[in-house]
This record gives structure tokens, sequence and C-alpha cells, in this order.
């Protein structure tokens, strides 16, 4: 009895867009494990408590799930949500999606990653590209010319990722000299990380720094070179900000960390659907901003809950 009314409660939850009075938008991150998409889904709620606007915040467990996001795509079409405002976690696989959404009056905001939906209100995310060219020209700084580099790929077709790993090629290719050890795409999970990056170094134990494009592959990476006791002897520069990299940045075994803004994109994301909803203008392109701690910075200044 009691677990038939915790499934009727859970129900009852994913129901609320087609009953909830005013406005209903529907947030939809790429997976909900990672610390990142919790700060997009506080920005979003705060944004909705300002815009009297009802917020749904639901997400596949993992970033690589494409059908559980195409099926929640497809419940928010159905329960006839006021905005959608995506974290695409394909290019291009929820592009048929969202446009039926759009032709059927619903609002689209895209936010993080870039899609090839074309009718969006707004795009907000990170400058990714210009992220990984100055990602890569600040470890650039930290080793010899002559040194050999692991560059960490994340996963084929997420746009964010993609985009910053070309900026960090074209600044290393804009280095004479330096030697890039490819990766290939390892995926988005911590643990394949850690065992992808633990078999390199075995392979390459000349590899005099490394470079990573997102959250998961900066903690995998992190724990490896802590196992094979070379965290603060290999250069390091990552993506995004936890507990775990905060401390790792105190110690010295990462070099630099990009902070990106994600509470600010699910804010200004909603911001940008409430504003469509009342027929405002909305920018189509929003750049939210970076910026790179390193282990000089006073990090106990450093609020992580604001990146």
């Amino acid at each position: 009895m009691k677990c038939s009314l915790a499934f009727l409660l859970i129900a009852l939850f994913l129901c609320t867009p087609a009953f909830a009075d005013g406005p209903t938008v529907l947030v939809i991150p790429k997976g909900e494990r990672v610390q990142y998409w919790k700060w997009v889904r506080k920005g979003a709620v705060q944004a909705g408590e300002e815009r009297g606007v009802s917020i749904i915040f639901r997400g596949p467990r993992t970033s690589d799930d494409y059908r559980a996001q195409l099926g929640i795509i497809q419940q928010a079409i159905d329960d006839r949500v006021d905005a959608i405002v995506i974290a695409p976690s394909h290019s291009s696989i929820s592009t048929d999606l969202l446009e039926k959404a759009h032709h059927q009056g619903i609002h689209v905001v895209i936010i993080d990653s870039a899609s090839e939906f074309s009718e969006d209100v707004s795009f907000v995310a990170t400058d990714n590209y210009r992220a990984g060219y100055d990602a890569a020209k600040f470890l650039l700084s930290l080793i010899d010319s002559n040194g050999k580099v692991l560059l960490l790929r994340y996963k084929k077709n997420n746009a964010s990722t993609v985009a910053r790993e070309k900026g960090m090629l074209k600044a290393f290719g804009e280095a004479s000299g330096v030697e890039i050890v490819d990766s290939g795409y390892i995926g988005v999970s911590i643990g394949k990380t850690y065992y992808r990056v633990s078999d390199i170094i075995k392979a390459h134990p000349d590899v005099e720094a490394v470079i990573s494009p997102g959250e998961a592959t900066t903690v995998g990476c992190l724990r490896a070179l802590k196992d094979t006791g070379l965290a603060g002897i290999v250069k390091f520069v990552g993506f995004d900000y936890t507990s775990e990299v905060h401390a790792a940045l105190k110690r010295g075994e990462i070099h630099g960390v990009v902070l990106q803004r994600p509470y600010d994109m699910g804010y200004l994301g909603v911001m940008a659907a409430a504003d469509a909803i009342e027929s405002k203008p909305v920018e189509k392109r929003i750049t939210t901003s970076i910026s790179i701690a390193t282990k000089l910075d006073d990090l106990d200044a450093v609020d992580v809950d604001e990146h």
C-alpha cells in the first residue's frame, strides 16, 4: 500500500504541467547526477519564483540517455506546457520533437549546448569554443613548449564539449612543439574516465599535462592521477566546479578549472522563456561568463554554489 501511494504521488507530480495555474516551464537538463545540473535547477527555480512561473525540472539520470530525453520532450508536448528550456544531450536527435513542440505553440529555449533546432527563442550558454581555447592557453603557460599533453574528449555530438575541444586544439596548434595525445571519446562517466586515463598514463608515462572538457572527465581524471601518484606533478586543467575539485585545487592536485555559470544558465533560460510567453522581445544569443580558478586563488572566498 505504501509503495502504491508513492507511485501515485510521483505520477501526480509528473502530471503537474497540465493542471498548474499560470504558465508552466519544463526545464530538461542533460542528466541529473552531476553537480552542474543541480545549479542549473537552482537558477531555474529562482527565475520561476520571480516571474510567477511554475517550474518542472526533469531529466535523464545520465547525459547519454537520448531516449529518456526524447520521452521527456514528448511528455511535455502531451502535457501542453507553455515553454521548454532544454540542454540537448545530442546536437540533432531531439530536433524533430522540438520542431513539433514549436509548431504546437510551445516556446523552446536552448541552454548550455547548441542544437540543430533553429526555431529556438534564445540560446543561453558559455562561449564554449573560447572557453576551451582559454583553458588550453592557460595550460600552455604551465608547461615546457615541447611538452606532451593528454587531451580528454567527452562525447561525440555533445555540442558544448565538442566546441571546447576544438578551441583547445586551436590553441595547441598555435604552440609549436606541443605533442597531443588524444584520448578519443571517453563518455559521460567518472569511472570510464578513471580507467581510460590510467591506461593512457601507463602507455605515455612522459605526459606532462592533461586537459579535460567537462565535470565527469575532470573528476575521473583527478582520481586517476591521484591513484597513479601523479596528482600535482602532471599539470592539469579541467572544467566545472565540485567540492572534490575545490579540495584538489587547494592541495595543488589540479592547477586550474574553468568555472562556468550553470546557475545563470538556468535563471536566464527561464527568464527568456517567461519573456517569450509574455510576448516580450528576447535576445537570440545570451552568453554566460567564465573564469579560471587556480590554486593561487583565495579558494575559501569562492562560492561554489554560484558556479
